[in-house]
């Protein structure tokens, strides 16, 4: 919305806030921008016609994902997350394949690209296993949305009976992923779209526990902070693992689900570099 005597005009641009096309002929100067999808009132930040793609978790008029600081939306059809969120999907990716990674975050786009002129020859069948599934996550429809938040940062897709703080440190977790599924017509059960939250201060469970010879143990389990290159893992974990099974195999038990997740996770810390070490190869993987 414009406000008197805080704006600057420029009459002689079509373009107005976030990129779209202003419409100053039906509510005024700077009230109404139109994309390529909806037309948006600027005053109250939504859109005038329903989302055609059912959002679910908020309302079909909303736009922006209801946060314009961070969100784009150029042509009013997806939400892409923010610079921060891909900086470290893209450090994840570095990690594991190198600098050369033919998987990086498009600083302009705000989308994940995949070289597909890339030479995978020159990589392990760990990392072609790593890149299929990112691969699989850019060129599928379905719209995945990854944020970076802090554990105890509320969100409310995560609140329920058993996590009534809705964070993810109520979930006992660095990380969520949450699918939703369409419901009737021909896409009934597939995942329409989903929603990935990673923790940008991920803890771990450290044991110092021993099994005595008599079968009792002593010691204890606590919670420690980690490097922040963790983030990392749990970039691969939510996105590569939770989030790319959800599309390549919907009808897996959640059981087998969990457990597949857990041994992607296992291999991933086996080749996750930093500064050239593999500060978590022999890192404990929670259970779900």
């Amino acid at each position: 919305m414009m406000m008197p005597g805080r704006n600057t005009e420029h009459d002689w641009s079509r373009m107005g806030y976030n990129g779209k096309t202003k419409d100053d002929e039906v509510y005024g100067k700077g009230n109404l921008n139109t994309a390529f999808f909806w037309e948006m009132d600027t005053r109250i930040e939504r859109r005038l016609n329903l989302d055609p793609v059912d959002q679910i978790a908020i309302s079909n008029y909303a736009v922006l994902g209801n946060n314009a600081v961070n969100n784009t939306d150029l042509l009013g059809d997806v939400v892409k997350g923010n610079k921060e969120t891909g900086s470290a999907i893209d450090k994840a990716l570095t990690a594991n394949l190198g600098t050369n990674s033919p998987i990086k975050y498009n600083a302009t786009t705000e989308e994940l690209d995949f070289n597909k002129d890339a030479d995978l020859s020159i990589y392990s069948d760990k990392q072609k296993d790593l890149i299929g599934r990112y691969a699989k996550l850019i060129v599928d429809p379905t719209i995945t949305t990854a944020t970076l938040v802090n554990r105890n940062q509320k969100v409310d897709e995560l609140v329920s009976d058993a996590n009534p703080q809705g964070n993810l440190a109520g979930l006992n977790a660095n990380g969520a992923t949450i699918p939703y599924s369409y419901d009737g017509g021909e896409n009934d059960g597939k995942v329409s779209h989903q929603n990935v939250y990673i923790a940008r201060d991920p803890v771990q469970w450290v044991s110092n526990t021993k099994v005595n010879f008599d079968g009792s143990k002593t010691g204890e389990t606590f919670l420690e902070a980690v490097n922040s290159s963790f983030i990392g893992v749990i970039v691969h974990h939510e996105l590569a693992g939770h989030a790319y099974l959800h599309l390549e195999k919907p009808n897996m038990p959640r059981t087998q689900h969990n457990k597949a997740v857990e041994d992607f996770h296992r291999s991933i810390q086996k080749f996750f570099k930093v500064g050239g070490l593999l500060p978590y190869k022999n890192k404990d993987v929670p259970e779900h």
